[in-house]
Order: structure tokens, then C-alpha cells, then sequence
């Protein structure tokens, strides 16, 4: 991450210096990517605002949408209402109007199905996941270990345990493919979280160790909170409530 910074502040500067308004765009676009993966959604966010203005007004349709995108998500993720509902909105209306699948399915996932996991309507947030999921994965997508959590996390308030588990090993086998192990702690500390519940523990104390062992790794603290909480309840049904 600090290499990263070095990187941004001489694209900016280089950006800035020139009078590059689309240079200064991607700019913003990846300073987002790295502050969220450096677990500051409130730095993100402020990027993604420069990245949709840039984008209106340079009148670069793709870099408007992605902007756009991103915002929704971090603006959830702060769990900033009164900004994020409009946000996801105005995302999936721009999104669906250019015609981006993938886009829509982001946004979908991350915005719609997230706010409704949030507010406890546990069987929209699971149709939005499972069909964002259905489309992520034709396209590739960084979200796709993300979205299998959710949905699995769906599953397990819904007391459909092995639907969880199965989604669970989903965000496992995903992450690792993608060589983001940041994202497969979620799936491991979560797979030992379902274990915990119905007592069968002999499977626990390797998902913990290896759960623990990535977010102390590269990226680890974008999921970290996720995975710690897991561990917490994962201890309280052990009966180590220390």
C-alpha cells in the first residue's frame, strides 16, 4: 500500500501538471480501489465523487458509470443512507441505460441486496444476490467471492444451513482463483461460523487459523471487521466468551 501511494501521488501530480482531466480521472478511479482496499470506505468515497464529476465532464460515459458504481458501494458500506439509497439509484438507472450487465449486477449486489441484508428483508436480499451472483460469474467479476458471501449469509440468517456452507466454500474456491486471499478469509471464518452452529467442531480450528492467518496478510483489513466478528460469535458458541 505505501508503494501504491507513491505511485498515485506521481500519477496526480503528472495528471494535474499537464492538464490530463481523463489521466486525473483514472487517477481518482484507482485511488478509490486502493482506499477501499486499505479498509477507508470515507477516502473512497470522496474519489468517487471526482470520478463522476471528471467523468460528466469530460462527457466520458465509462468513467461517469464505474465512478458511479463505486460510489453506490462505498457510500453502503459507510452505511451513509441518506446519500447511498440515491446513489444506488441513480447507479442502476445509468448502469441499465448504457446497457452494462455486469455493472448492473455490481450494483444490484453491493447496493440493493446489501441495504435489504441491512434492513432485515432477508428474501429480496437473497433473490437480488443470487441473480447478481448468476451474472457476475459469466463475466469474471472482482465482486464474484463477495457476492457468494452474501448470498450465503442469506442463507444462514434464513436457518438454511447448507446453503450457506455451500455458498461459503463458493467464496473460498473463488477468492483463491482470483488470488484474493484478503476476500477467502471471509468464506473460511464464515464456513466456521456454520460448523460452530450445529456442533460439529472438529473442522473449526483449521478455518479459524487460516482465516486469521490472511487478514493479517496483504489487504487484510478490507475484510478484517467481517471475519473478526465471526471468529467473536464462532468463540461465544464454543463456549470462550473471553
Amino acid at each position: 500500500l505505501e508503494k501504491a501511494h507513491e505511485y498515485l501521488a506521481d500519477a496526480r501530480r503528472i495528471a494535474e501538471e499537464n492538464h490530463d482531466e481523463l489521466g486525473l480521472a483514472e487517477y481518482h478511479m484507482n485511488a478509490c480501489f486502493v482506499a477501499s482496499m486499505a479498509g477507508d470506505p470515507g477516502e473512497a468515497v470522496t474519489h468517487d465523487e471526482e470520478t463522476v464529476r471528471l467523468g460528466q465532464q469530460t462527457g466520458v460515459s465509462r468513467i461517469q458509470l464505474m465512478g458511479m458504481v463505486r460510489r453506490a458501494t462505498n457510500y453502503v458500506a459507510l452505511l451513509d443512507w441518506e446519500r447511498a439509497i440515491p446513489a444506488v439509484e441513480s447507479a442502476l438507472e445509468e448502469a441499465t441505460e448504457a446497457g452494462h450487465e455486469e455493472a448492473v449486477a455490481t450494483v444490484r449486489f453491493s447496493g440493493t441486496a446489501t441495504i435489504e441484508y441491512l434492513k432485515g428483508d432477508l428474501l429480496r436480499s437473497l433473490q437480488e444476490g443470487e441473480e447478481s451472483v448468476a451474472i457476475l460469474d459469466r463475466y469474471g467479476s472482482f465482486f464474484l467471492g463477495m457476492a457468494h458471501h452474501l448470498v450465503g449469509s442469506c442463507h444462514f440468517e434464513l436457518g438454511n444451513l447448507e446453503e450457506a456452507l455451500s455458498q461459503f466454500v463458493d467464496v473460498v474456491r473463488v477468492s483463491k482463483a482470483k488470488g484474493q486471499l484478503f476476500n477467502a478469509a471471509s468464506g473460511s471464518s464464515s464456513m466456521a461460523l456454520v460448523y460452530a452452529t450445529v456442533g460439529l467442531h472438529d473442522p473449526i480450528p483449521q478455518l479459524v487459523s487460516e482465516a486469521e492467518e490472511q487478514i493479517r496478510g496483504p489487504l487484510g483489513e478490507f475484510l478484517a471487521s467481517t471475519v473478526l466478528a465471526d471468529i467473536g460469535f464462532v468463540r461465544l458458541l464454543l463456549e470462550e466468551p473471553e
